[in-house]
């Protein structure tokens, strides 16, 4: 949405004002580190769209923003896949899975899919005989900032699509209102 700068835009204030109207009169809507505001008072600020009403619409948006995101995640992280995975992961399985992740670095999606493991990954695991789960190493490879779009065997087969998941988590951050 989009108006003029430093309003808030009708739509988001109807919104908002209809929420703030639920609580009981005399509540305590909002703190802030100085003071707790009370509900008559945040519908008064947002209303007249000042700054501290638009601090409130902005955190308020960005928090749902962020909870639609994290449920769309959630709800689409293990899609249905047309691979069987075994069922004890085993480090030559790990080895021969290919992966095509987005870069998050960069802000794009790699060129082609990749071995999910290194070398040196498959190295190290040998040396402490441990063998990760399929979603440990997605874990891993998401905490360096790049996202697993999908994981494929060497035949094709998908295995893992996280596609749904990045998605729309783009798209609610690219519907983020600031005033």
């Amino acid at each position: 949405m989009t108006g003029t700068p430093g309003t808030i835009p009708d739509a988001i204030k109807d919104v908002v004002i209809t929420a703030l109207n639920e609580l009981p009169d005399g509540a305590v809507a909002w703190r802030t580190v100085s003071d707790p505001i009370s509900k008559e008072r945040l519908i008064g600020e947002v209303s007249a769209s000042s700054a501290l009403g638009q601090q409130f619409c902005s955190e308020l948006l960005r928090v749902s923003r962020d909870l639609i995101a994290r449920k769309a995640a959630d709800e689409a992280r293990f899609e249905p896949v047309t691979a069987v995975s075994p069922d004890a992961t085993t480090l030559e399985w790990l080895q021969a899975l290919k992966v095509l992740i987005w870069e998050g670095e960069w802000g794009q999606v790699a060129d082609e899919f990749a071995p999910l493991l290194t070398d040196e990954d498959i190295a190290d695991y040998r040396k402490t005989g441990r063998t990760p789960t399929l979603e440990e190493v997605i874990e891993s490879t998401q905490g360096t900032g790049d996202r697993v779009l999908e994981i494929r065997t060497a035949d094709g087969e998908l295995v893992y699509n996280g596609r749904r998941a990045f998605e729309a988590e783009q798209k609610a951050f690219r519907n983020d209102w600031k005033p």
